[in-house]
């Protein structure tokens, strides 16, 4: 079964899938990136693109 994450931080969102196989309690890397966003640079927060706010979220996928 598929699983997917997302972690957005101030600096960069990252992404990973995996694949579990509850017959053997093992899992594998499907899929896996890594964005640079500087989401909490001075610049983002003065333009408006951005917010000290945030959330946290999962769901199989």
């Amino acid at each position: 079964m598929p699983f997917g994450a997302i972690d957005v931080g101030t600096n960069s969102i990252h992404l990973i899938v995996v694949e579990l196989d509850s017959a053997f309690d093992t899992s594998r890397v499907v899929y896996k990136a890594r964005e640079m966003v500087r989401l909490g640079s001075e610049d983002a927060l003065e333009s408006g693109s951005g917010s000290r706010a945030g959330t946290t979220s999962t769901r199989p996928i």
